[in-house]
């Protein structure tokens, strides 16, 4: 005896792999929606590592100035515009040749080899009375009796915010300000 259609139990019925319009539709207003979220974010990210930044070059200028007065050498500060990228340099001497020659400091953690982040560049450099370097090789030096070149170095982003710092060169005090500003007397 045969089962009519109507009580027969439901048949499954098996759908193909894929998603549905209205599935692919709440996914893409959650992905929508994290975007409008993260976008925002990283706009803040560039300002952190532009802060992250002025304060890591503050720091190493401070350390310099002490460590020069401290163990009486010399130390030169050696920004590269065009990589973007700041060292330090002190004089060693050369075992076979017994000359003095400036070569890279490695051997400390605080003054290793550093590289601007992404979006963060060195605007303008000025040392002492020289010209406001844009590009090339700039010095800056620390000396052993306590006293460095003056300086002013200017950070900026992509959104043009800018800090400013200003070494003080009979104190080493460096300061750091906000936006483009000029130091008086430079």
């Amino acid at each position: 005896m045969s089962i009519p259609s109507a009580l027969a139990p439901h048949r499954i019925l098996r759908r193909t792999p894929g998603f549905t319009l209205i599935e692919l539709s709440i996914a893409l207003l959650l992905l929508t929606l994290m975007f409008s979220i993260a976008i925002p974010r990283f706009s803040e990210l560039t300002e952190v590592n532009l802060r992250s930044s002025t304060r890591q070059l503050a720091a190493m200028m401070r350390f310099l100035y002490a460590e020069a007065g401290f163990k009486k050498t010399y130390y030169s500060l050696i920004f590269d515009l065009s990589s973007q990228s700041y060292w330090v340099e002190a004089p060693r001497l050369t075992p076979g040749t017994k000359e003095i020659q400036m070569v890279e400091v490695t051997d400390q953690a605080l003054i290793q080899h550093r590289k601007l982040p992404a979006g963060i560049r060195f605007r303008e450099i000025k040392i002492g009375s020289q010209e406001a370097a844009h590009d090339g090789k700039v010095e800056m030096h620390f000396f052993p009796g306590g006293y460095a070149d003056p300086a002013s170095i200017h950070l900026q982003d992509k959104k043009e915010r800018e800090y400013t710092l200003f070494l003080i060169p009979l104190s080493g005090r460096v300061l750091v300000q906000a936006g483009n500003f000029e130091f008086p007397g430079s």
